[in-house]
């Protein structure tokens, strides 16, 4: 098995169901690990997987309202 980020294996039945689902190693999301301060710790993981209790990874939401107070929703094109 190869590995990638750190301890994590990535060519295990789970990773290769996740590489098909989004279509190959190129289309995949891959995330850097950070701690509790918000620092990188130099491990990554793939989007879909299980962070550990102490574990983060960085995430924006950005809310695009009209003069309408209407929201503008965008659908993620992988679900």
């Amino acid at each position: 098995m190869k590995s990638y980020g750190g301890s994590r294996k990535i060519f295990d039945k789970t990773k290769l169901d996740l590489y098909r689902l989004y279509g190959g190693l190129d289309k995949m999301e891959i995330w850097d690990i950070l701690d509790e301060n918000g620092n990188k710790t130099g491990r990554t993981i793939i989007r879909g997987e299980k962070l550990e209790a102490d574990e983060y990874h960085l995430v924006v939401h950005i809310w695009i309202i009209n003069s309408n107070g209407e929201i503008l929703i965008q659908k993620d094109q992988s679900i």
